[in-house]
């Protein structure tokens, strides 16, 4: 990876204004020649001979990159210019509005076209050359993000925000190009196995593989022992609470923060919407005797425990309390009947205890042995850990046995002399690169708690997007409107961009998606929290913004229509075509009275919900077969659910049964 630009070749599609224009100049002020590549060629021009005033070579391109054969004539010119290209920066984009039945098709495509099609014309033109290369090259698709906090009076606004860094996400998913590798791995008379470098080309790997066969001998160059500790982890947030419980069991964040709600109302932990990992001073002394009392109820030893008084030490921090401290137990919890408690907040419970005596205990400490050995001019090196203190992860195996079923995670190395060994086994192991993983409600929870921190003032308390009392329900809504959906397993489920997620962002103007409006108003916000600043003064400032994005932003490109709702079916009352909203499947034709509601009382009552493919099963074929349904005695049976229209449109259900109840 380049970590400097000096005498690259880099290529910037929208080159000419914004975030194009200040990635330009950027690599060359890193001594980067650049290609200012832009449908305005007159402004792309003004950029090139800025670049070439710092000393710089640069050229100018004009090109429509949403068209194939334009992207083709700015690989050419490149090529002929600079003969080869390090990076590929894809930051050409458009956004506009517009009703759909003013909506010409071809302004439809553009969208499209430049906004998502452009970025791989240009890759499928240059990716080629730079694997042939032979050297390190980059690329960069620009994708706006929301790093905005929530307000009050704005959901819709804000949650397209938050649904855009999933967007982003599956972008560089799509986009990614994965690279094989290859290593050769050597088993050795001392009991361990060390692996070479990554090698990208096969002939190279084989080549070593035979000269170690050939040798069979590998000298033992270094052995190098650190011991290494990791300290416990804080008390719960909320957020983290939230992280946890999906990673390890699977739970969404609003599952998670339902669950813990209950247990407060229940007065079996403090308060839950909390954005603090600490207590304070005041609540030490609380915290220390509930400990003692919970390591007698989770039957924890002594020596699973940090003896240092005091041991809450570590958790107190006033400055890093705000309005409720970290969630804990309560002490009526060690005397209430958890067996009668759901599973689910059972399991959460769980957590919220391990995790308040893992903050007092010892850290884990473990000795990292480092091999390295030659053979055939090759280095190869072998890594091993010993644990020399299990501290807190013996608290987090003991009561979290059941939920991590892991494995012993560190292997040991055996003790070597710093001389020669022999080669029981040589083999070539073949790999390739991963692209980002998806995002799961533990990974999203953790970038809309950061996104745009780094740009956020001293002195403000809220970082990120929301806040950890409404993060879950941004997630839900997203989920529920149809920007988002959930996929996978029941224990591990990705969040995915829907299309409808995807057209959003494509079509939103981007003045609107910059992480840095987040600081500024954050900046602004505290200024009036300090009287440095009058509230109708930041309101203003919002007005005009708002007035002027509306009065700039072209009025075209069709977002109604990209946004436009999911056809499911055909109603069986009068013909029009059925999409989904967000609280049922609703016929388009509004004289008609039909729908499908998702929360259906018919359904209910059968012990059953009416979800899509239920929906899909109905409108067409009428009819829908379901098991298991519930009687009101509590007996299950098979039945057919049989779809019709009363005589005003409405949905009417029938049941045709298989054997009785």
């Amino acid at each position: 990876m380049f970590t400097a630009y000096k005498d690259a070749h880099v290529v910037v599609t929208g080159g000419a204004n914004g975030i194009g224009k200040a990635l330009a100049l950027g690599f060359a002020k890193r001594g980067a020649n650049v290609a200012v590549v832009d449908i305005h060629g007159d402004e792309a021009k003004a950029v090139a001979a800025e670049i070439t005033a710092m000393g710089c070579k640069s050229i100018a391109i004009q090109a429509d990159v949403s068209v194939l054969d334009e992207c083709a004539k700015v690989y050419d010119t490149v090529m002929d210019a600079f003969g080869r290209c390090d990076v590929l920066v894809n930051d050409a984009g458009v956004s506009a509005l517009s009703d759909v039945e003013h909506i010409p098709e071809k302004d439809l495509r553009w969208v499209f076209e430049t906004n998502v099609y452009s970025h791989w014309f240009m890759m499928q033109k240059f990716l080629p050359q730079m694997r042939k290369q032979g050297t390190h090259c980059q690329i960069l698709n620009v994708c706006s993000i929301a790093g905005l906090i929530s307000m009050n009076g704005a959901p819709a606004y804000f949650s397209s925000k938050h649904a855009a860094m999933a967007v982003v996400r599956e972008a560089a998913i799509a986009a990614f190009v994965p690279e094989k590798f290859y290593t050769v791995d050597l088993e050795l008379t001392s009991g361990c196995t060390a692996s070479s470098r990554r090698i990208p080309e096969k002939s190279v790997a084989e080549n070593l593989l035979e000269a170690c066969r050939k040798e069979m001998v590998a000298t033992i160059q270094h052995i190098t022992r650190k011991e290494k500790s990791e300290n416990p982890p804080p008390l719960y947030d909320l957020t983290t609470l939230q992280r946890d419980a999906n990673r390890l069991l699977g739970y969404s964040a609003q599952q998670t923060l339902d669950y813990v709600q209950s247990l407060y109302e229940k007065k079996l932990t403090t308060y839950p919407r909390t954005d603090s990992c600490y207590i304070t001073d005041d609540d030490e002394e609380m915290l220390e005797e509930l400990t003692e009392e919970l390591e007698g109820f989770l039957d924890i030893t002594p020596e699973d425990v940090d003896e240092a008084v005091p041991r809450t030490r570590r958790t107190v921090n006033r400055e890093k309390v705000t309005d409720h401290h970290a969630i804990l137990p309560t002490r009526s919890m060690l005397q209430a009947d958890l067996d009668a408690l759901p599973k689910g907040e059972q399991n959460v419970l769980k957590l919220i205890n391990a995790r308040t005596l893992m903050a007092v205990s010892k850290s884990f400490r473990y000795l990292e042995t480092l091999l390295t050995t030659e053979c055939a001019g090759e280095e190869f090196t072998a890594k091993g850990k010993e644990i020399l203190e299990e501290g807190w992860k013996a608290v987090e195996r003991k009561v979290l046995a059941d939920i991590l079923n892991r494995k012993q995670e560190l292997t040991a190395l055996p003790n070597a002399a710093e001389n020669e060994c022999g080669i029981l086994n040589a083999e070539l192991k073949e790999g390739q690169t991963s692209p980002p993983k998806h995002f799961t409600e533990d990974l999203l929870l953790h970038a809309m708690e950061t996104a745009s921190a780094d740009s956020m003032p001293e002195g403000v308390e809220r970082q990120g997007i929301g806040t950890p009392a409404t993060r879950a329900a941004t997630i839900e809504k997203l989920v529920q409107k149809g920007f988002l959906e959930r996929k996978g397993s029941k224990k591990t489920k990705v969040l995915l961009p829907t299309d409808k997620g995807k057209a959003l962002i494509t079509v939103m103007p981007e003045e609107i998606q910059s992480p840095e409006m987040t600081a500024d108003w954050e900046t602004k916000l505290l200024q009036i929290e300090r009287g440095e600043m009058e509230p109708s003064e930041f309101m203003t400032e919002i007005n005009t913004m708002i007035t002027e994005l509306v009065k700039n932003t072209e009025m075209k490109k069709g977002v109604n229509a990209l946004m436009k709702n999911k056809i499911i079916g055909i109603c069986p009352n009068c013909g029009a075509n059925v999409v989904e909203r967000e609280k049922g499947w609703f016929c388009e034709n509004r004289e008609c009275r039909f729908v499908l509601w998702k929360d259906n009382a018919f359904f209910k009552r059968l012990g059953k919900r009416l979800d899509a493919h239920v929906a899909d099963k109905l409108l067409r074929d009428g009819r829908v077969r379901l098991k298991d349904c519930k009687s009101a005695k509590g007996k299950t049976y098979n039945a057919t659910v049989l779809l019709s229209c009363e005589a005003d449109g409405r949905s009417k259900f029938s049941l045709e049964f298989e054997g009785g109840c």
